[in-house]
């Protein structure tokens, strides 16, 4: 509840300043606890990668059908992306997202929770991509599998307990 508050407050602080220097006038007050909410949603959405995702598809101007088509990836895992509903996404979907979205492949792995991965998934997927590399060299879906899996490695490290 407490982190809740916390995180509502500074939405409506990052609002207001927004608003305020936009405009040069008074600072931004919600008019009702909904519009505030909404406030604090529209903050903590511009951090999630479904937001990401969504505005790169936007402004290269594909529809989700489009994308689909592209990628091979379906429009209804698409949305979920989009909307934040999938909490343990595929990392070989969302390197070919980066890849046909113009994304770097940082900014879409640095988004994920690292937890949401155990380390025998990371290393069994690890191992399997590095077999895929020993059989054809120069794979370039292996290559960002790996980077992709080592970004993965670096968060769980810096949030590891020391």
């Amino acid at each position: 509840m407490v982190k809740w508050l916390a995180s509502l407050l500074r939405a409506w602080r990052s609002r207001r300043d927004r608003s305020a220097a936009q405009d040069g006038e008074p600072t931004w007050v919600p008019d009702s606890p909904s519009e505030l909410i909404m406030a604090w949603q529209q903050a903590r959405n511009t951090q999630s990668l479904g937001f990401i995702l969504n505005q790169a598809r936007l402004s290269k101007g594909l529809s989700l059908l489009q994308l689909q088509t592209g990628t091979g990836i379906n429009a209804t895992y698409l949305v979920k992306l989009e909307h934040n509903l999938v909490t343990q996404p595929s990392i070989f979907v969302l390197v070919q997202l980066a890849e046909a979205l113009d994304l770097e492949l940082t900014q879409v792995i640095t988004r994920l929770d690292p937890r949401c991965y155990s380390q025998e998934d990371l290393l069994a997927l690890e191992r399997r991509w590095r077999l895929c590399l020993l059989a054809q060299p120069g794979n370039r879906n292996g290559i960002l599998m790996l980077e992709a899996i080592s970004l993965l490695w670096a968060q769980a490290e810096a949030r590891a307990p020391r």
